[in-house]
């Protein structure tokens, strides 16, 4: 009996609307290139099976076969956009929020201090 796995339900609507886009992208993609399933599955190096729960939006299909395929498909430079810290505009706003400011200088210093020229 297979196992049954929460990955399948416990997504928000928009992440399944997302898988659900990739899969359909990756059948396109793939018959566009005249590929057969069998033969794509072979160049990825997984299960004919497995290769129908890409195309299905499956989200229990772990990363690597779809990294593989961004390699195969020649878009493996898109991917890599996704997780690049310099297109990461949200995190570094939060992280100059957590910088450091500058504190104020004391008043005994800027007394002390002669500012006559």
């Amino acid at each position: 009996m297979a196992k049954s796995s929460l990955a399948k339900t416990a997504f928000p609507p928009e992440v399944a609307r997302v898988l659900n886009g990739l899969g359909e992208g990756l059948k396109i993609a793939r018959q566009r290139r005249r590929q057969s399933q069998k033969d794509f599955a072979e160049r990825l190096m997984i299960s004919r099976a497995t290769l129908q729960r890409m195309e299905r939006g499956d989200p229990s299909v772990a990363l690597g076969p779809w990294v593989t395929a961004a390699w195969l498909l020649g878009r493996l430079s898109d991917l890599q956009i996704v997780f690049n810290p310099d297109h990461d505009e949200t995190g570094k706003r939060l992280e100059r929020q957590y910088l450091p400011r500058r504190s104020r200088q004391s008043k005994k210093l800027n007394e002390d201090l002669d500012n006559d020229f």
